[in-house]
């Protein structure tokens, strides 16, 4: 019977650990600049780090994010912006609103053209 209770606690715990577990993806550029994004999903997480090493490199192809899932429970918000100079904020905040407000505002208070600023979001 302990084995039993056992066993069912252990894939329980394994179930939620997964249903929480946030996905980390990493890339880097030929020119040696290095990336890390976070989400709850692992295309997500390689979504963002492709776009931001799409944009600041002379050949995309070479964007390859590599990704695992680093099963800690999420909570936050993370928001992302560049802008047309190349510039890029990246905050942490308990909710969406306060992360994009966040971004936006850096991104707003060092761009020529503000209406360039438009932050993108997703939840840890």
């Amino acid at each position: 019977m302990k084995i039993k209770t056992i066993a069912l606690f252990a894939a329980c715990s394994m179930i939620s650990a997964a249903a929480f577990a946030n996905w980390t993806c990493f890339v880097a550029n030929q020119r040696g600049e290095h990336w890390s994004f976070s989400a709850p999903t692992q295309e997500g997480a390689q979504a963002m780090a492709k776009n931001v090493c799409d944009a600041n490199s002379i050949n995309p192809n070479n964007c390859n994010p590599t990704c695992a899932d680093n099963g800690v429970a999420g909570g936050r918000w993370h928001c992302v912006v560049s802008n047309l100079k190349g510039d890029h904020w990246s905050y942490f905040a308990p909710t969406q609103e306060q992360a994009n407000n966040l971004a936006k505002s850096a991104c707003d208070a060092n761009s020529i053209n503000p209406n360039n600023c438009n932050p993108s979001c997703v939840p840890e």
